[in-house]
């Protein structure tokens, strides 16, 4: 049996095709370390596409790239960090220079520790989703985002609509 992709779902507007776009998602990695001693905010050097299912999301500057007809995402950043034992980390979401989300990870003793956040959001075409950290504390030996342990350090798009 051969279904017309032009079928509209209900009184949407969003077409059979439409749907299915909605399985569009890329993920980027960070595949080496960073390292960053201070206390200020930070853009993660994201350096490699690990998936690309999407014709319309593409990797630019460290992040991804909104392409055309897409109005809505979900953005997810998964982080392994070496950070103080007694302090804490932030994981940011962008879209472009605009902080979207933000998730704080406490660490509880050990100095190794995961953290992640996202975020559902309205996107246009040019928009960039980019991942940042900021750790609470200054180190020159600690303070790092462990991107040399295979796919620990990931930021998503999946394309909603």
């Amino acid at each position: 049996m051969k279904i017309n992709e032009k079928i509209q779902i209900g009184d949407s507007g969003i077409t059979l095709k439409d749907a299915i776009k909605n399985k569009e998602f890329m993920m980027i990695n960070l595949n080496q370390e960073q390292k960053n001693t201070t206390s200020n905010i930070f853009k993660i050097n994201f350096n490699n596409v690990k998936i690309k299912n999407a014709e319309n999301l593409t990797f630019y500057d460290g992040g991804i790239k909104i392409g055309k007809n897409i109005n809505l995402i979900r953005a997810d950043l998964t982080l392994w960090l070496e950070q103080k034992p007694t302090s804490y980390a932030a994981f940011h979401i962008y879209k472009n220079a605009n902080e979207l989300t933000y998730n704080l990870n406490q660490n509880t003793g050990a100095i190794w520790s995961t953290g992640n956040a996202f975020v559902y959001v309205e996107v246009e075409e040019g928009d960039v989703i980019y991942g940042y950290a900021r750790f609470a504390d200054a180190d020159n030996n600690l303070n790092r985002i462990a991107g040399f342990y295979a796919n620990s350090c990931n930021l998503s798009v999946q394309v909603i609509n």
